[in-house]
């Protein structure tokens, strides 16, 4: 082999392995007893250096979809009126409980629900709530709730442990992050 050929065939060793460096990996976390199975995403991300004050690239591992529940494959064609059924149980049932909306900084905030689970049977297992101040605003993160957000959260999840089980006819997990608005 001429050196052309052996700078070639380290090129494409390099190639190979920064592809393998790419190759997304996956976390696991347990919830009431469930093992939900994530995608992670190799991201990179611009920031402002706080040292330099210059952009900075910077990579990230990101939380992507899910993958499993508890072992199985989850599926993520969830039916418009399995859907439309837990945002019509969640207002009507916060509605009835007259839940007020909670503020942030004297705004009333909105509520998504997002990143919804149900098992095979149909009952939800998972879900994330999204507090947003205003319209195009951040979430607020955990460390900014207020006792009135977390108490509104709390109401929220044992609405979530007592519903009715969801149409699922694939009989399969089912997910998905597409957001509910609830207020």
């Amino acid at each position: 082999m001429n050196i052309k050929g052996t700078l070639l065939c380290t090129l494409m060793m390099i190639s190979t392995a920064s592809v393998w460096a790419q190759k997304n990996s996956t976390r696991t976390t347990t919830y009431k007893g469930n093992k939900l199975e994530w995608e992670m995403v190799n991201d990179k991300v611009t920031s402002v250096s706080q040292y330099t004050g210059k952009d900075t690239i910077v990579k990230v591992l990101n939380r992507g979809h899910l993958l499993s529940l508890n072992g199985v494959k989850v599926g993520n064609d969830v039916a418009t009126k399995t859907r439309k059924s837990i945002e019509k149980y969640l207002k009507k049932n916060i509605a009835k409980e007259k839940m007020k909306v909670p503020k942030f900084n004297n705004n009333d905030l909105r509520i998504h629900l997002s990143n919804c689970v149900l098992n095979e049977t149909g009952k939800i297992v998972y879900f994330e709530l999204f507090f947003f101040p205003k319209k195009d605003d951040l979430q607020l993160y955990p460390n900014e709730y207020t006792p009135e957000v977390k108490a509104y959260l709390s109401k929220v999840e044992q609405m979530v442990d007592n519903a009715p089980l969801f149409n699922n006819e694939q009989q399969q997990p089912l997910y998905f992050a597409e957001p509910i608005v609830i207020e």
